[in-house]
């Protein structure tokens, strides 16, 4: 009941908060925004609890509900989606190297990270990676890491925008929608992330 309540609440704040800013700049420009604004509440009633959430990506594969998952599937599963990601060593404006983190969630896994458990645990394991990763620079400074609380939240929150639009019809869907869809199919997680930057230690501490 307390993840149920807890990922309610984060999807909740994420689909009322992205609807309106988490967009690329040229879409945002674009005259469809006062459509887009009208959608938001169709967007919030239409967002279902986190655990009963049945992505439209697996309809095809007859998945009729995400069942509960043992600890050895958790593991499994969140293995399987951090040995995908994809990590890259980046050298930011301010001279500091960073990795960067790409999740594609149109991967047949990506649908358990509707599960918190799952979502966590892929979350920790990709923190894990990009740490094994830094140890290995011989040079100093070491590349400065996103913590595991900023990698939960934004995966959380790129996660929620292709929930939303992919309910709402995905590649099918015009404009700005169509085009965000589109956007958010592969997460980009990185540490200087500047759309709404202030939501993602929120969704990290919410989700935990």
């Amino acid at each position: 009941m307390k993840n149920r309540l807890r990922g309610s609440l984060a999807a909740i704040l994420t689909a009322f908060l992205l609807t309106f800013a988490v967009v690329p700049v040229s879409a945002a420009a674009q005259p469809a925004a006062a459509v887009q604004a009208e959608q938001a509440s169709d967007l919030v009633s239409a967002l279902p609890s986190v655990d009963n959430f049945l992505p439209t990506a697996v309809g095809a594969k007859h998945v009729t509900s995400i069942s509960r998952l043992s600890d050895e599937e958790v593991e499994a599963i969140a293995d399987r989606l951090s040995e995908k990601a994809d990590i890259y060593l980046v050298e930011l404006k301010d001279g500091r190297r960073t990795y960067y983190i790409a999740v594609d969630f149109r991967d047949d896994d990506a649908v358990y990270l509707s599960k918190l458990v799952v979502l966590r645990a892929a979350s920790q394991k990709l923190y894990a990676r990009s740490e094994a990763l830094a140890s290995l620079v011989e040079d100093d400074p070491k590349p400065v890491l996103m913590s595991y609380s900023h990698i939960v939240g934004e995966l959380s929150m790129h996660y929620m925008v292709y929930r939303l639009t992919s309910m709402l019809g995905g590649e099918n869907l015009p404009g700005t929608l169509g085009n965000l869809y589109r956007a958010s199919a592969v997460a980009n997680l990185n540490i200087d992330e500047d759309r709404l930057a202030f939501l993602i230690p929120i969704l990290g501490q919410l989700i935990g």
